[in-house]
């Protein structure tokens, strides 16, 4: 069988789909660790406590804490 042109080319573009794979597999591994770093989460945690301590940025008293359950 001899080598034409069209088997160069198919040759060529499977290696180039190939690769732009394997860069597509590293960009979306890359951009995971970054969410995961930058908002790391687990179903283990957990905090109770009767009182915690809040040291506001202005004086005053502390009115309204607009925190909900399972917000970032």
């Amino acid at each position: 069988m001899e080598p034409t042109a069209e088997n160069f080319d198919r040759k060529r573009w499977g290696r180039t789909i190939g690769n732009g794979v394997i860069a597509a597999t590293v960009l979306v591994l890359v951009l995971v660790i970054l969410e995961t770093d930058r908002n790391p989460r687990t179903d283990d945690a957990s905090v109770r406590t009767n009182f915690i301590e809040i040291a506001p940025e202005v004086s005053g008293r502390l009115v309204d804490l607009p925190a909900k359950d399972n917000a970032l």
